[in-house]
């Protein structure tokens, strides 16, 4: 019955769990890393389904389903208060472009 019981849980933990730990930690290598708007965004998107494979991987691989869940929603409220309290680096400001635009003359 308690065999049953975890494989359930287990289930659940992959299906309920995984998928916002992966959000979460995809967001927070979108606003933490140093890079350009537009490469932290492609970045973020890329990682999403990736990191939730793994997550859901080690999930099913863990010793207990209970383990699991507490692993995931452990983890999913460190992110989510790292998302919360922490500053956002700042990036470096953009020097002005001197290409003028086509046919404009100055």
């Amino acid at each position: 019955m308690a065999e049953g019981r975890d494989r359930v849980l287990r289930i659940v933990t992959m299906v309920v769990g995984t998928p916002p730990l992966a959000v979460l930690l995809a967001v927070c290598v979108t606003r933490f890393h140093l890079l350009s708007l537009e490469l932290r965004f492609a970045l973020g998107f890329l990682l999403a389904l990736p990191i939730w494979v793994v997550a859901t991987c080690l999930v099913a691989r863990a010793r207990s389903g209970a383990r699991a869940a507490l692993a995931c929603v452990g983890l999913s409220l460190l992110l989510a208060g790292l998302l919360h309290t922490a500053p956002a680096p700042r990036q470096p400001a953009r020097e002005p472009s001197s290409v003028t635009k086509v046919g404009h003359t100055t």
